[in-house]
């Protein structure tokens, strides 16, 4: 298990949101139940063709997203867990005003009852209409990445739109990159879609991690996949759960 814990925890070097936001990369929107889907069929005529990125109240502190979460890896363990992305107050990261948003992941190997909890803060600007993603810090591990490159995330986007969220460099020298997509999902929904990579400072691929978020066109998220690549160690994990 201190080999499988080592690769989870690696995990804490990536956002979105997060989860997965990491995922950890913990992008856009609150509310919402079940529903909608990550394929594209079933698509309605009066598919909306363009989404808000981030529903109302999601950086106020206080409000949650809760996800339930089963899955497996490639090397044949099976999980369960729990994703829960909670707003803070604001504060400051580098020196800039930022809103610090904290993901907590639980994840229980069930084939042999262990767990393990991670958990992180990213911090994004306070301007919404020029919103960036400034940094994350690692809870778990002390590491923090700061932006290198960053680019402005939209309030919207339509059917097909992608674009960069930023260049980070952490302190222990690893770079994470981090991009977004949104793709059409089944019915009146689309699949938001954050693909994150870290390397080593000499370029060695360590993690890829895409995280799928069905939303609704106001931004409201209903499920989230989790595909994560622990290039380092020859595992792939695979998350999903709806949002209670």
């Amino acid at each position: 298990m201190r080999q499988q814990n080592k690769y989870l925890r690696a995990r804490l070097n990536v956002t979105f949101v997060i989860l997965l936001f990491s995922m950890t990369f913990s992008f856009a929107g609150c509310g919402g139940g079940g529903g909608g889907g990550g394929d594209n069929g079933s698509i309605s005529p009066n598919s909306p063709t363009t989404f808000r990125l981030f529903s109302n109240g999601y950086f106020t502190a206080g409000t949650q997203e809760y996800y339930n979460l089963t899955g497996n890896s490639t090397d044949g363990s099976s999980y369960t867990g729990t994703l829960l992305i909670e707003p803070q107050s604001a504060t400051t990261f580098n020196g800039a005003a930022a809103i610090p948003v904290e993901d907590q992941l639980s994840l229980t190997n069930t084939d042999i009852n262990t767990s393990i909890t991670l958990t992180g803060v990213e911090y994004f600007s306070t301007d919404a209409s020029n919103l960036e993603l400034l940094g994350y810090n690692s809870n778990d591990e002390g590491t923090t990445s700061s932006g290198a490159s960053l680019s402005v995330i939209p309030q919207s986007a339509s059917i097909g739109d992608s674009g960069s969220v930023g260049t980070y460099t952490f302190s222990n020298g690893d770079i994470l990159t981090i991009s977004w997509e949104l793709t059409q999902a089944s019915g009146s929904y689309a699949n938001l879609v954050m693909s994150s990579t870290v390397t080593t400072s000499t370029g060695s691929m360590l993690l890829t991690e895409e995280n799928t978020f069905v939303i609704d066109q106001d931004g409201n998220r209903q499920s989230v996949t989790i595909v994560l690549d622990v290039v380092s160690y020859g595992i792939s994990v695979t998350l999903s759960g709806n949002k209670s």
